[in-house]
């Protein structure tokens, strides 16, 4: 991926930010030049120095980058009534415990060496009371501030059954790692140490914000880039650039085809947005989860079921005969071709509650695909996102129970098209090398379990050869001693024979 398209990813830590209009920003920091381009297109003006020196101004706006020590400096230039935003890494950033290094340092120096760019979150919280600030909110950049997939808040902090937790991860170079970071962020949510091990902080002094949740699409073309914003009572969904202006076009087509189905949509449209009322329910997704996680395995495929009928009953009469020119082999003829598939009909895209099926998020629509795909996909991301379950339900006995194996190959293909259809290559490719670093750790555990069980077998048999040799040696002493009562036996009967026959002489 070019240089241009990094930076246009790095600009993600501030593309989700509510600023106010019309108002003035200072920058300060290392490498603060990256963001010069997105903090001029949403401020009347903005200056940046990689230090305070010779500024006199009052701002609106403080940018810090990592020097949590420029507060100070900060608190002069700042308007009465204006907001510090903080970037910093965490001392204690999962990152670093996985194997990580801070700078190209040698491994866990972030988490034993004290340093002011390098601060725990407790470290900030008592440097910025000790300056005066009492009222700040922090943000959870994920994987990091530097180019974030995801951001949590304060206000919205993730469970554990949260899909964004499945981050793309990034390292500056090669690295030793010991475990899967984000698997071990998303088991740290269940114990509430979350906040305490996220990467890095976006901190808001004075906060007016209002976001409490953004994410972002960076595999994706320009055209299908969108940035995701929570707030207390809605969800918007806005384009990142121009580009994507003919997605949103095209989102808010589908939701009035669905609406004419009698689906039910959060979804609304609204100028260049589409906006969603937030909803607090637990999604399908979470439910199946906690089904399978409980054992209540008939419980999670009767929820599938009444799910996936539901939508085969609502898409009956779209049936059409021939598939996508992009997608063959065999089998195709055996499933439910229909006119307009929507792919984002997925468990973690649908409410059920009173009985009833709601549904948002709906991004995409795929002429003349199976329906069957949309069950394939919603099983399929449900592994993605908790590949733990498989050691409780595998995959393959959900794909064997709605008999979906013979077609994997076909769906295989129809989700390889998908990707190539809205993917960039770079920014995937960019990705995909970080996670050629990461090893397979469900591989390594698995052969480990199996060179532990065939230890045990080893272990077994060589018992089995001690047993076997004791059981030859008392073998071989018993036909000896038999051999000898033989003998003995042979020679009594001659005895008696021979005191017979003296006896008949006499």
């Amino acid at each position: 991926m070019s240089y241009f398209e990094v930076n246009k990813l790095k600009e993600n830590i501030i593309t989700w930010y509510d600023f106010k209009e019309n108002s003035k920003l200072l920058a300060v920091g290392e490498n603060i030049f990256d963001l010069e381009n997105i903090l001029k297109s949403k401020l009347s003006k903005v200056v940046l120095q990689e230090n305070f020196d010779n500024l006199t101004d009052k701002f609106y706006y403080i940018l810090i980058k990592d020097k949590i020590d420029y507060l100070e400096n900060a608190k002069e230039l700042l308007n009465y009534d204006g907001t510090i935003i903080l970037l910093m890494n965490n001392r204690f950033g999962i990152r670093f415990f996985a194997g990580d290094k801070y700078k190209n340092e040698k491994i866990f120096s972030s988490i034993y060496e004290n340093q002011s760019e390098l601060l725990s979150k407790r470290e900030i919280k008592d440097k910025l009371e000790n300056l005066g600030f009492s009222n700040y909110k922090f943000y959870y950049p994920l994987p990091s501030y530097d180019i974030p997939n995801v951001i949590f808040s304060d206000d919205y902090l993730p469970k554990y059954t949260n899909t964004k937790l499945n981050y793309n991860n990034l390292y500056e170079e090669k690295v030793n790692l010991i475990f899967d970071e984000s698997k071990a962020l998303k088991e740290l949510t269940k114990s509430g140490e979350f906040d305490f091990f996220a990467n890095s902080y976006f901190i808001e002094i004075n906060p007016k914000n209002k976001v409490k949740f953004a994410s972002f699409n960076n595999t994706r073309k320009d055209e299908y880039c969108l940035v995701t914003k929570m707030y207390d009572d809605v969800v918007v969904k806005g384009q990142l650039s121009e580009k994507s202006k003919t997605h949103i076009e095209n989102m808010k087509k589908y939701i009035e085809d669905l609406k004419k189905h009698n689906i039910k949509i959060v979804d609304e449209a609204k100028e260049n947005t589409i906006v969603s009322k937030y909803m607090s329910e637990k999604t399908l997704y979470q439910k199946i989860v906690e089904n399978i996680e409980n054992n209540n395995l008939e419980e999670a495929f009767e929820t599938i079921k009444k799910w996936y009928n539901f939508l085969a009953e609502k898409f009956e009469n779209d049936r059409v005969e021939e598939i996508n020119e992009n997608i063959n082999g065999s089998g195709i003829q055996d499933l439910s071709i229909v006119k307009n598939v929507y792919i984002d009909l997925t468990f973690e895209n649908t409410f059920y509650a009173n009985n009833e099926f709601e549904f948002f998020d709906q991004e995409w629509c795929i002429e003349k695909l199976p329906l069957e795909f949309i069950l394939y996909r919603a099983i399929r991301n449900l592994y993605t996102y908790n590949c733990e379950i498989e050691n409780i339900l595998p995959q393959r006995k959900i794909i064997e129970k709605f008999n979906l194996g013979k077609y994997l190959q076909i769906f295989e293909k129809i989700e390889n098209f998908i990707q190539e259809k809205f993917m960039n290559k770079d920014k995937f490719e960019y990705y995909e090398k970080f996670k050629k670093i990461i090893p397979d750790f469900d591989m390594i555990n698995s052969l480990y379990s199996k060179n532990n069980k065939l230890a045990d077998y080893a272990l077994e048999m060589e018992t089995l050869k001690e047993e076997d040799k004791k059981k030859e040696e008392y073998i071989s002493e018993l036909v000896k001693q038999l051999g000898d009562y033989n003998l003995l036996k042979d020679e009594n009967a001659k005895k008696t024979k021979y005191i017979a026959e003296l006896t008949e002489q006499l």
